[in-house]
């Protein structure tokens, strides 16, 4: 497979993504068979497992075309149909945007051991701490506002220990 090995480095990256944009030309009669392509390539370097939103762009350039979201049998939008060239239906991907991370955030309370600590800046970085302090021992204790995707990544860190974990309510907007 030429194009994963050409661009692995840089399809590597979308491991830490929490929900992938797959951009595709609507006018372009390969679109099915370039979907298909990337669909293999995103199964090929382990990111499958991320949620996705198909992004149909250049809806200016079809016929008569009304733009929409499709949603799947449970009530997630999956596919965008819009133009980036004239702005119609950007709000479509607002919305599915908006859908997507609003159910992947989570609030936890974790340690992070003396050896772990250089962790802390970029917590500070990629989420919101909403209180810490260092316990008896030099640990730090955080409470933390961050995707569930990123919290896991963490608790794969030796001297992270996970206290406790909220997450936040899903938001159904219909």
């Amino acid at each position: 497979m030429y194009l994963v090995d050409a661009f692995k480095s840089t399809l590597e990256a979308t491991k830490s993504a929490n929900v992938l944009l797959h951009i595709v030309d609507a006018a372009d009669e390969y679109n099915i068979e370039k979907i298909a392509q990337v669909e293999y390539i995103i199964f090929e370097i382990g990111v499958s497992n991320i949620p996705s939103i198909l992004v149909m762009n250049k809806i200016d350039c079809l016929d008569n075309f009304t733009p929409r979201m499709d949603r799947d049998e449970n009530r997630h939008i999956y596919r965008v149909w819009l133009s980036a060239q004239t702005g119609k239906s950007i709000d479509f991907l607002h919305q599915a945007l908006a859908e997507q991370l609003s159910g992947m955030m989570t609030r936890a309370k974790i340690r992070l051991d003396v050896n772990s600590i250089y962790m802390r800046s970029n917590i500070h970085d990629i989420g919101h701490i909403h209180h810490e302090k260092v316990d008896d021992f030099g640990s730090w204790v955080l409470e933390i506002f961050v995707t569930k995707h990123y919290l896991s990544k963490l608790l794969n860190f030796k001297g992270v220990t996970l206290l406790w974990e909220q997450s936040s309510p899903t938001n159904k907007l219909i």
